[in-house]
């Protein structure tokens, strides 16, 4: 990808502060396993640009935090100053947002089937009380918004940290360095739930309930308790399932209760390109309800 961002021939030597800023994004890169060529090609940077702010050959400008901060929600910050979390919410409690962006919290309490994120309609909403946190015991966050309902904050693992989440899905302090995904819901839930970034076209198709690449699913986990009995396929129709070998978003089509075997299968109409097939539970660490999908819409 070629990049309009361009660097001088006579650079300036980095003051104390830029270096540490440096310091602060190579350490939160090498944490999160974040690839260089594919952070800048979605920022429209050359990697070369991106190497050099990570290894302090030159100042990280203010545009690139910024498009850090606006699709990996990296605090710009903490990464000049070394203050505050490192990542940010997606909605920042206090901050009047439009309820037309989230109205989904229906869907999950009346347990319906997923929709596309609708933008009509859009309402101002606040936080009542932004230093008024509830948390459930997965960690979910909850604000009382002005309306009666309620923002709902959970961890997000984005494309970058599907690799790192195989190995860190029941570790804490892994969980609690996500980035942050916030939905409104009718009420607080007691259950367990999380945001994935949609990797890939499997799910893609001319339907309206398509799921695309670049889209954030929202899933309630299904305790492994119930694993031995038939999943509600009438109700549910399309799960996140975290494999042995991956994260994947599929359409349930039967479960053998007997065998431990669920018969997955792809919404995209390429059947040679997806095909359905079986796994077994015995390979799978957390299976969740797709409660929501947000699209990302392009302007």
């Amino acid at each position: 990808m070629l990049s309009t961002h361009s660097t001088l021939s006579m650079a300036k030597p980095l003051t104390p502060e830029q270096i540490r800023a440096a310091s602060r994004l190579q350490t939160v890169f090498a944490q999160k396993n974040w690839n260089q060529t594919e952070i800048a090609e979605k920022l429209g940077y050359e990697r070369s640009i991106v190497n050099k702010y990570i290894n302090a050959k030159q100042a990280v400008s203010e545009s690139f935090l910024r498009k850090m901060e606006d699709l990996y929600h990296l605090s710009s910050r903490f990464i000049l100053e070394g203050v505050g979390p490192t990542f940010l919410n997606r909605v920042k409690p206090g901050h009047t947002f439009y309820g037309g962006s989230f109205p989904l919290g229906e869907s999950i309490l009346a347990e319906k089937n997923p929709a596309v994120v609708a933008r009509d309609e859009a309402k101002p909403i606040a936080v009542v009380n932004e230093g008024d946190v509830a948390f459930n015991w997965a960690g979910s966050e909850f604000r009382e918004l002005s309306d009666g309902r309620v923002l709902m904050t959970i961890p997000l693992v984005d494309e970058f940290a599907q690799a790192g989440y195989l190995a860190g899905w029941k570790d804490p302090e892994f969980i609690e360095e996500l980035p942050k995904h916030s939905i409104v819901v009718a009420k607080r839930h007691t259950g367990k739930y999380r945001a994935f970034e949609v990797v890939g076209d499997s799910m893609d198709s001319d339907r309206r309930d398509a799921i695309c690449a670049g889209d954030i699913v929202v899933g309630r986990s299904i305790d492994k308790t119930l694993w031995n009995t038939k999943f509600h396929l009438h109700r549910f129709k399309d799960y996140l399932i975290v494999h042995q070998d991956g994260v994947i978003i599929k359409r349930i089509t039967a479960h053998n209760v007997e065998e431990g075997i669920i018969t997955c299968a792809s919404t995209n109409p390429d059947k040679e390109a997806y095909p359905d097939f079986e796994v077994r539970l015995s390979e799978v660490y957390e299976i969740y309800n797709i409660v929501s999908v947000e699209r990302k819409w392009k302007a």
